[in-house]
């Protein structure tokens, strides 16, 4: 085989090949995969998303910070109240416990209408935003000062099923204490 014959081969395969997107960059990548629920019972990577509940590792969380501060320290709190915050952005992370820390761990995060992602790897207008780096901490921005915002994310390693964390509320109310009760 020649070398024009070999480059041409190399052309074509080159053109044909196409990166892989993981099921957390796909989901927040394109305007077909924003249009897919983060749900459970929605189908992803050929497997029905499982639910909190239903999770292998229920440990695994979201962890709201404002200015460095853990906002959620109990792992239980469903409801956050930030009224007396004066909140520019938060920074969310995804609590991932040790025994994971090495795995091929990824996660997207999605976010209800009155706040946007603004860092990093962000999609879908600001609702979602993906990564693979288990340590990263996602911005966002209240864009409402009257909207609850609902926050959860969806993670998987590997080929198997995504699972949901619990979902996480952000209040302004002032009746609502950090657990959620009045």
């Amino acid at each position: 085989m020649n070398y024009a014959s070999l480059l041409l081969l190399l052309l074509i395969v080159s053109t044909i090949v196409h990166p892989i997107l993981s099921f957390a960059a796909w989901l927040s990548d394109t305007e077909t995969s924003c249009m897919r629920d983060l749900a459970e019972g929605e189908i992803i990577m050929h497997h029905s998303v499982r639910s909190a509940v239903s999770s292998r590792y229920p440990e695994i969380h979201l962890q709201i910070f404002h200015d460095g501060e853990l906002l959620n320290k109990d792992q239980t709190s469903s409801v956050i109240n930030i009224s007396s915050l004066v909140v520019g952005s938060l920074q969310i992370r995804l609590y991932i416990p040790v025994e994971l820390r090495g795995s091929n761990l990824e996660f997207a995060m999605e976010t209800t209408k009155g706040a946007k992602f603004i860092s990093p790897n962000i999609g879908c207008d600001g609702r979602r935003a993906s990564t693979r780096n288990k340590f990263d901490k996602f911005r966002l921005e209240l864009t409402d000062e009257n909207e609850d915002v609902h926050i959860w994310a969806g993670w998987a390693t590997g080929m198997k099923p995504v699972t949901l964390t619990p979902r996480v509320t952000l209040t302004r109310s002032k009746g609502t204490t950090v657990n959620g009760e009045l």
